[in-house]
């Protein structure tokens, strides 16, 4: 079994992914955040330099058809984004939740993205878990209080290409501009 896992994420427009940084910028205290050391390096914190929207997740870099897959990409339509709330996801690995924008999708366009792609080679068990389109923002402490936080900036959110990249790697391997 591979290794080398991949995922198939939408990139957000320049201009939208540094309005959502500055919003958690002003939204967040440091002592919001939660950090965990795993393998020597830090984990966790503010991730709104890694901005995107996950369309699916857990690619077998080893088995995919990278030109089947840009086929697929290239055939795909993407339309703007809403963002439908604030949320958190508990994180067990580190001890934490995750702080996102949910994203709203009310076509169900986003779910046939992902649920074509699960088409493709994936790792053995990574298609387990429910597609809830979310961008995440911060690793915060379990005790957060979500209630003060409110999403006010830009909605919809554009789209600027769909890509793919290895996990924990920032060399982008595919990218097709929407």
């Amino acid at each position: 079994m591979s290794t080398n896992i991949g995922y198939v994420y939408a990139e957000l427009a320049r201009e939208d992914k540094e309005n959502i940084s500055h919003w958690a910028i002003g939204s967040l205290k440091e002592d919001d955040l939660a950090f965990a050391y795993v393998n020597g390096e830090t984990k966790g914190g503010m991730v709104v330099n890694d901005l995107h929207l996950t369309l699916s997740f857990g690619f077998d870099h080893e088995q995919l058809d990278i030109a089947q897959l840009r086929k697929y990409v290239e055939r795909t339509r993407a339309c703007p984004l809403k963002v439908a709330g604030v949320g958190m996801f508990p994180i067990e690995e580190y001890d934490c939740n995750a702080l996102v924008l949910f994203i709203s999708d009310d076509g169900s366009a986003l779910k046939k993205i992902h649920d074509d792609l699960s088409l493709f080679e994936h790792v053995k068990n990574q298609r387990a878990f429910d597609y809830r389109p979310h961008l995440s923002i911060a690793y915060v402490r379990k005790d957060f209080d979500i209630q003060n936080i409110k999403y006010t900036d830009p909605n919809p959110l554009r789209i600027e290409s769909i890509s793919y990249k290895l996990k924990d790697s920032p060399i982008c391997i595919l990218s097709v501009a929407v």
